[in-house]
């Protein structure tokens, strides 16, 4: 085991995918990803905006189960969000994730977790870490919520395939 990406990472996000499926059940979660480069402390779950504190409420459903405990960081974003991109993921977090108000922390940590000093592992203490990334649910879509702008999904389909018909052309 190591460096990202071997056969525990892939076994690990199978086992841990089940496990945050099964835990999540009758939450209005869209999807869920354990990304193999996060080595098994990355969950990516997507939900539904359904209520304020869901993703807290996600984090805590994780973090209760056994196999989730062992992961520190959850990032929860919106259904918009392909879980398996994580280029979708890194954009969200950046754009929806607020400093203050979308960091969660949690304890107890693992004695595993390789970030930790000598005394956090021997006695428990460290940190999960939640990014909510999801828009707050009491924000009007129209006015609070920016349009999510793509090349995909702001321009017409036939000047999408002028433009990627040429993209060899543009130096691209």
């Amino acid at each position: 085991m190591g460096m990202p990406v071997d056969d525990n990472d892939i076994i690990t996000n199978s086992s841990f995918r089940n496990v945050a499926n099964s835990v999540l059940a009758g939450l209005p979660v869209v999807d869920v990803d354990v990304p193999a480069y996060g080595s098994a402390h990355l969950i990516v779950v997507s939900v539904r905006r359904a209520y304020s504190g869901i993703a807290h409420h996600v984090a805590s459903a994780i973090w209760g189960s056994k196999l989730g405990s062992q992961a520190p960081y959850i990032i929860v974003v919106d259904e918009d969000v392909d879980v398996f991109n994580l280029g979708e993921v890194m954009h969200a977090v950046v754009m929806k994730c607020h400093p203050v108000r979308g960091v969660q922390p949690n304890s107890p940590g693992h004695a595993l977790w390789p970030f930790l000093n000598f005394h956090e592992r021997q006695w428990g203490q460290a940190a999960h870490l939640l990014l909510d990334c999801t828009w707050p649910v009491d924000w009007d879509p129209n006015i609070e919520i920016p349009a999510k702008i793509s090349f995909g999904t702001s321009y017409p389909q036939e000047l999408q395939n002028k433009v990627l018909s040429n993209w060899g052309k543009y130096g691209f």
